[in-house]
């Protein structure tokens, strides 16, 4: 699965003056700096993404469930990942 690598380029710049750049900012609860690439996290992973708008669109006890969980993995993997 290749990564989906957002950079500023003219089409963003285009994109901003037309407002669309907004709108999708909004849409992923972003800014549009981070939009354009001056955020911590600039590549997506297309499954990763999938996986976030399943979440996102499950009742609101099952997706506090499920990020309960998942706080924990990560937690414990970062942990895992400190003392190697």
């Amino acid at each position: 699965m290749r990564p989906l690598s957002i950079s500023y380029s003219s089409q963003v710049t285009n994109l901003r003056q037309r407002g669309t750049a907004t709108k999708l900012a909004t849409a992923l609860d972003i800014s549009l700096d981070y939009l354009v690439g001056n955020g911590d996290l600039q590549v997506f992973d297309k499954g990763l993404l999938k996986r976030i708008e399943d979440l996102s669109s499950l009742p609101d006890d099952d997706r506090k469930g499920i990020l309960f969980a998942l706080d924990g993995l990560l937690r414990d993997a970062k942990a895992r990942v400190a003392y190697q």
